[in-house]
């Protein structure tokens, strides 16, 4: 559990977000929150969430975050350890670097044609 790792001084801090918002969410509605490890390191994860509604037929929120692995008994940064890099591996995407530049961007737009109905499953 994430208190328990806290407890080892291991810890997460955001180094960066990136947000597209597509559709609003009312007050009270129930949405369903779709997450994605897209790209891993030893110093950093990259991160998609997605909103989505209930039926999950329209995405209303994009937004990609980079974390990066920090002691928390001194602040520092540090790198992630063997046993976390081989669980990254079994459950990540691994966008190759070609797309990581402007990966948010192509993504920002598959799901806009999405919701427009552009793409058929």
């Amino acid at each position: 559990s994430l208190y328990q790792l806290g407890k080892q001084g291991i810890g997460w801090v955001v180094a960066e977000n990136k947000l597209a918002y597509f559709k609003p969410a009312l007050s009270g509605e129930q949405v369903n929150i779709k997450t994605m490890l897209v790209r891993h390191s030893e110093h950093h994860l990259l991160v998609e969430m997605s909103m989505w509604n209930l039926e999950m037929s329209s995405c209303k929120a994009l937004a990609w975050s980079v974390f990066v692995p920090v002691s928390l008994q001194n602040g520092k940064k540090r790198s992630h350890e063997p046993h976390f890099m081989e669980l990254f591996d079994a459950v990540g995407l691994q966008m190759p670097e070609t797309l990581a530049a402007d990966g948010f961007e192509q993504r920002k737009g598959y799901y806009k044609k999405l919701n427009h109905g552009v793409l058929l499953s």
